[in-house]
């Protein structure tokens, strides 16, 4: 069995073995980005939502050429109030064949004593695939300036032993909630700022085989006189599964 997996974000060509007509694709959309507090206001922001997963069995054609793209990261708000950014979806030989959504960014903030709501996880209702799983909702800021930036959500789980971890949610402030879980290849939300003043933290990872893909950023705490930043969510992530035999041999 081959294994391929696409973890630079943008367009790869993946040509089709010869003898391959069937793999199976796995996908993570990229994590949201936190957005921006302002530091002359006690205000906090929350976490970037956490990516969605999609699999799917696909029929190719051995020598054609198919475009895989992986989801950027959403980047974190880089201003007082500046929004976080919406992380890419990853998606092979176009987005009607086969989907995994990313994760909404969060709002900045400007509001004195003040907190804003997370992002959206990526919706499995937007995917295509024949499984999907939601990305992790971020958690709201936490209001005044004793609070804390909000945990990001945390990426969609994939299936199989390769793939088995723990779910991943956000920490520290309120808590991102954890990806729809089968067993959990995507990464931990970030934690959310809890010390005064701070930007927030960039997600975490689920152990090591490249469990870090997805995770939503963490908020931002701002209660002086310097704007904080949002955190950067984590870039999303395609792994093929095929075989020049039959297909359905490895499961």
């Amino acid at each position: 069995m081959a294994i391929r997996r696409f973890t630079t974000v943008g367009t790869t060509v993946w040509v089709a073995p010869a003898g391959v007509t069937r793999i199976w694709i796995q996908g993570w959309g990229g994590g949201g980005g936190s957005g921006g507090a302002n530091g002359n206001a006690a205000c906090n922001t929350g976490g970037g939502g956490g990516g969605a997963y999609s699999e799917k069995v696909y029929t190719v054609t051995p020598g054609t050429s198919y475009n895989v793209i992986v989801g950027a990261r959403g980047t974190g708000g880089t201003s007082a109030g500046g929004a976080g950014a919406n992380g890419g979806d990853s998606s092979f030989d176009g987005t009607s064949n086969f989907l995994a959504k990313g994760g909404t960014g969060s709002v900045g903030n400007s509001t004195s004593n003040s907190a804003t709501a997370g992002g959206a996880g990526g919706s499995s209702a937007s995917c295509v695939g024949d499984v999907s799983y939601s990305g992790g909702n971020g958690a709201a800021g936490v209001t005044a300036g004793t609070g804390a930036g909000g945990g990001g959500g945390g990426a969609a789980g994939g299936r199989f032993t390769e793939f088995d971890a723990a779910g991943g949610a956000g920490n520290n402030g309120s808590a991102g909630t954890q990806g729809a879980v089968k067993a959990n290849y995507g990464g931990l939300g970030g934690s959310g700022a809890s010390s005064a003043g701070a930007n927030g933290n960039a997600p975490g990872t689920s152990g090591t085989n490249l469990r870090n893909y997805g995770g939503g950023g963490g908020g931002a705490k701002a209660n002086n006189s310097t704007d904080r930043f949002g955190a950067d969510g984590r870039q999303g992530a395609i792994i093929l599964h095929y075989d020049s035999g039959d297909f359905f041999q490895m499961f």
